[in-house]
């Protein structure tokens, strides 16, 4: 697959990467249990500050009930 243009996205800081992460997550499924928010952060983390990575993976998130899932 041939680019016309490269564009580079940077990573996050960890406060806009979080924000973002709690955003697709959501409220709701943040708070359904109470050691999902701590699971949460663990995961955003691994994400490195990847805008996509972070999007990605807090809308799976999102549907999650228990921190088993």
């Amino acid at each position: 697959m041939d680019a016309q243009q490269k564009i580079y996205v940077e990573c996050l800081p960890w406060d806009k990467a979080w924000n973002l992460f709690q955003e697709k997550v959501g409220k709701d499924a943040l708070l359904i249990h109470a050691d999902i928010p701590k699971l949460a952060e663990s995961v955003a983390k691994e994400c490195g500050g990847l805008p996509l990575a972070l999007i990605t993976v807090g809308r799976m998130m999102s549907c999650k009930k228990t921190p088993q899932e």
